[in-house]
């Protein structure tokens, strides 16, 4: 994937960045949707792997990307000295596989904001191939993050497993915390999933984090 798609007009900080390949394969399942699956009794021949980071882009300020779709309001009339401090946002492309075996490349975008300002996540995901904006991420509440789908072409496109798939996990960290789904749709549950995914790669270096929840197939 090109990380620096020209039909898309990417903030200036993307341009900076080294992209980190994630060598995660399509069928590298991580460690927290095995353990999801097992605790459902699930059986293993319906789990599915239906997103994965591709490459970790890099990170950006919130003062970087203040025309981020679903930026909170209260930092809309922030200086930008103190919107360098408060939050950060993370810039992966990922690859999504439907029901039908076809796959899409997206860019995901999150920011994880401020513990103080009570923030959720926010950003957004975007159709790698066509730039079109394909959902949002929203702050929506007290540490509360909302995924919605607004593109009506990739909902038709999209076919559904109409599977089981994990979409909150008893663990003690925010990341795998509760999303609210705004249309309740599989295809949110799984872009919810993405952020989860992402952010357990980010965290490879933590060796006890990443041999409990990360990609066993994937040296760090």
């Amino acid at each position: 994937m090109n990380h620096d798609n020209t039909a898309i007009n990417w903030p200036p900080c993307v341009k900076s960045f080294t992209p980190v390949q994630t060598n995660i394969n399509r069928e590298d399942l991580p460690r927290i949707l095995k353990k999801a699956y097992m605790e459902k009794n699930i059986p293993e021949h319906e789990w599915i792997i239906p997103i994965r980071p591709v490459s970790e882009l890099g990170t950006c300020t919130t003062d970087l990307f203040k025309e981020c779709p679903n930026l909170p309001e209260h930092y809309l009339d922030m200086d930008d000295r103190y919107r360098a401090k408060m939050g950060k946002y993370y810039w992966y492309d990922m690859e999504v596989k439907d029901g039908a075996g076809a796959f899409y490349p997206l860019r995901l975008v999150y920011n994880t904001g401020d513990a103080d300002c009570n923030d959720g996540f926010w950003g957004a995901y975007w159709d790698l191939t066509t730039g079109e904006l394909v959902a949002h991420i929203k702050s929506t509440g007290d540490c509360e993050t909302t995924i919605e789908i607004v593109s009506r072409s990739f909902l038709t496109r999209y076919k559904e497993y109409k599977k089981w798939i994990p979409e909150s996990f008893d663990e003690n960290y925010m990341i795998f915390s509760p999303f609210v789904y705004a249309k309740n749709l599989e295809i949110e549950i799984v872009l919810g999933m993405g952020i989860r995914l992402s952010f357990i790669f980010r965290q490879r270096n933590d060796k006890a984090f990443y041999r409990e929840y990360g990609y066993p197939n994937v040296v760090t």
